[in-house]
This record gives C-alpha cells, sequence and structure tokens, in this order.
C-alpha cells in the first residue's frame, strides 16, 4: 500500500512539474513582415489608403507604397525589389506574374483652362496628338496654336493612349514630353493651346477635361465602358504569394 502511495505521488508530481514547465514557456510573437508595393499614380490613393488601413488591422504586417510608371513597377517586381505592383497597362513580361483585375481608369484629354473646345472625336485627337491639327480653330470655338504633351515612353497610360487613339499613327515629333502626370498637368495648366492626357484619377481644376464622342470621363462613365479611352488596373505578384500578401490583395480588390 504504502509502495502504490509512492508510485502515485511520483506520478503525480512528475505531472506537475511537465505543467508548470508548459505554462512557464514563452509564446513567441509572429514574426514582423514587411510588403513592398509599387504602384502608378492613378492608384496610388486607394491603395495607400488600403495600406494603412490594413497594418493598423494587422499589427505585424507592414506595408509601403512607391509610386513608379508600370515599366518601372515591373522592373521592381522582377527584380526583387516589390512583392506586388499596380501597373496600367500589361506590357511584355506581364504575363510572367499572377494578375489581379484592381479596378478600371480613363484617359483624361487635358487642356488649358480657357480653351474654348468643348470636345474632340477620337479622328481629332489622333490628328491633335499626330501634328496634323495644329491650330485649335481647325475644331469648332477653337482658336491658337496647339502645343501637344504626352508621357515618356515607361508610361502605362503612354502605351493604352497610342495603341487605343493612335492606333499606328506617330505622336508628333514636336510634342513636349514628361516624366510624370503631375508634371504633364503642371504644364497644361500653364501654357495656353496645350493639350496632353492623364488618368482620370489624377484631374484637378487647374485644367479642362475635353469630351471624347461627346463623352465626359466621369466615374459612371469610365465604370460602365461608355467613355472611350478605359483599361484595367491590374494587380501583380509573383507566383504563389505569400498569405499576408494574398490578404492584402483581398482588402484592396474588395476596398
Amino acid at each position: 500500500m504504502l509502495i502504490r502511495k509512492f508510485v502515485l505521488f511520483i506520478f503525480n508530481f512528475s505531472l506537475f512539474i511537465v505543467t508548470l514547465a508548459a505554462c512557464s514557456q514563452t509564446v513567441e510573437p509572429p514574426a514582423p513582415v514587411a510588403l513592398r508595393v509599387v504602384t502608378v499614380p492613378a492608384a496610388s490613393a486607394s491603395v495607400l489608403r488600403v495600406a494603412k488601413a490594413f497594418s493598423a488591422a494587422n499589427p505585424t504586417v507592414t506595408v509601403s507604397v512607391d509610386e513608379r510608371a508600370t515599366v518601372r513597377a515591373l522592373d521592381a517586381l522582377w527584380n526583387g525589389a516589390a512583392d506586388a505592383a499596380v501597373v496600367s497597362a500589361l506590357l511584355p513580361g506581364a504575363d510572367r506574374f499572377e494578375q489581379l483585375p484592381l479596378t478600371r481608369d480613363g484617359i483624361a484629354i487635358i487642356t488649358h483652362p480657357d480653351n474654348g473646345v468643348a470636345g474632340v472625336t477620337l479622328l481629332e485627337l489622333q490628328r491633335l496628338f499626330a501634328g496634323e491639327i495644329y491650330r485649335w480653330g481647325d475644331i469648332p470655338n477653337g482658336a491658337g496654336d496647339v502645343t501637344v504633351a504626352v508621357r515618356e515612353r515607361d508610361s502605362g497610360t503612354r502605351a493604352i493612349f497610342d495603341e487605343r487613339v493612335m492606333t499606328g499613327q506617330r505622336i508628333t515629333p514636336m510634342a513636349r514630353v514628361f516624366p510624370d502626370a503631375e508634371a504633364l498637368r503642371a504644364f497644361v495648366a500653364d501654357t495656353p493651346g496645350a493639350v496632353g492626357y492623364i488618368s482620370a484619377a489624377l484631374v484637378d481644376d487647374s485644367v479642362k477635361v475635353l469630351a471624347v464622342e461627346d463623352i465626359l470621363p466621369t466615374p459612371e462613365n469610365i465604370a460602365n465602358g461608355a467613355y472611350p479611352v478605359t483599361y484595367l488596373l491590374t494587380i501583380l505578384t509573383p507566383p504563389d504569394p505569400s498569405p499576408e500578401l494574398r490578404a492584402w490583395m483581398r482588402v484592396v480588390v474588395g476596398d
């Protein structure tokens, strides 16, 4: 009887020691995760807003957002300098990455606020940027000389404009070329007779927006496809993105 009590004591004491050791073990917090996102300026505001909200809801995950033109965004993704890229055009090489549609945007045709022209046809738009129409007087209510402003070739907006509007026609060699939408917008705002294009999401009161085929690039006209020059913003990631990156993608697409 005494031996049985002793064995039972040893068993209970051992169980106590094991339980105590298990309780004393430190629970390691989740390792911090950093997600690097590059985006075209057209999507920058919404991507940054979602990034802040996602990090607030997931304290161990930080999301950095950097603005880059489409070609440079693809380069960052390809070189491992970014975990995800939001691009405005699926340029060569984009098929190597997973693609997730984000939202639809439009290319707004902008001009100086004092321009009397209200809108252009697609053919007039093409001829303006080809240099075939070089005086606004060739379009109803127009006056003065035309100054063309375009984006650099790294721009996805430039690629879409060349494909959808120019359709093989060359941009006039007299065009002024700008590295980003903000610089182009500022030039058009300050230059009477200037005409250029930027994302509809980047339009402000400093410029006048022209209708294309009598349709303005309003959010509704862009969403339903009525506006003639629209495109799809797309999220690109390497194959098999991390769980944290997939979670961020679900949030940004649902925003």
